[in-house]
């Protein structure tokens, strides 16, 4: 076929994913063309050509050929699943085709951190897009959120923060507990996750929004917003005391008048 002739061609091919192109069933360029190379663009492409694909799919202007993406998936080992995974077409899946796919990727053994890590931050685009499927993957959130895997639980936060709707007590305690850890980055995610908790206060359990305005996250909440060593912290924290209705003792000292 000359797309495949065209493909050989170029060095986009010495990736095993890549290779596996020419072994695939016949016909992945037939009347679906357009959306075969675009799909095979944002696997294989270099950044500029692949961002630009990417473009069309998010505006529409291009398809993703679903078909091409689950013939390479069942082409694959096991051992390059996850980089397929954490490929930019996965994230424009259909809902089914990612939930199947994603998951029997995710949950297999010998998995290590960073793949953990690449196909957390698909799950993350991905729902950002379909964010009413999220309930189908509370288990993997979870997972993150109580990793002691630095790249892995603030993953868990971000998605805690943005998608799940019920917390048990443990977990939220989890939370509040980031907020006094040494990581700058950890205390950041951690604001920022409770943060849009509260920001869905009409979507989570009314547990999770008592707990995000509760006494004990709001002293640690300001004490963060006095005296965080981190600027972009100290922000975050003043911003959720607003939102939380609560203030700072910066700006509580401000406005009674004390001073050192």
């Amino acid at each position: 076929m000359q797309v495949k002739d065209a493909w050989k061609a170029t060095d986009q091919l010495s990736s095993p994913l890549g290779r596996l192109l020419l072994d695939l069933p016949r016909g992945w360029t037939d009347s679906r063309r357009e959306a075969a190379i675009v799909t095979a663009l944002l696997m294989f492409a270099p950044v500029v050509e692949a961002m630009q694909a990417q473009a069309g799919v998010e505006s529409g202007r291009f398809s993703l050929d679903v078909r091409l993406f689950n013939d390479v998936y069942k082409a694959c080992p096991a051992t390059l699943r996850p980089r397929l995974l954490s490929s930019p077409p996965a994230k424009f899946l259909p809902p089914q085709d990612f939930e199947r796919m994603f998951l029997q990727t995710y949950r297999q053994r010998g998995l290590s951190a960073d793949d953990r890590a690449r196909m957390a931050g698909t799950l993350e685009a991905f729902l950002s897009r379909h964010p009413r499927g999220a309930a189908r993957y509370e288990r993997e959130i979870i997972e993150l959120l109580r990793s002691n895997v630095l790249v892995l639980a603030l993953r868990g936060l971000s998605m805690t923060g943005a998608f799940l709707a019920h917390l048990g007590r443990e977990d939220l305690s989890r939370i509040g507990k980031k907020l006094d850890s040494r990581n700058a980055t950890l205390r950041y995610s951690a604001l920022r996750a409770l943060q849009r908790l509260l920001e869905r206060r009409e979507q989570v359990d009314p547990d999770v929004t008592a707990f995000c305005l509760s006494e004990s996250v709001r002293r640690r909440v300001q004490r963060l917003a006095a005296r965080d060593s981190d600027p972009d912290n100290r922000v975050q924290a003043v911003k959720l005391l607003k939102d939380s209705g609560g203030r700072s003792e910066r700006s509580a000292g401000r406005r009674t008048g004390r001073s050192r």
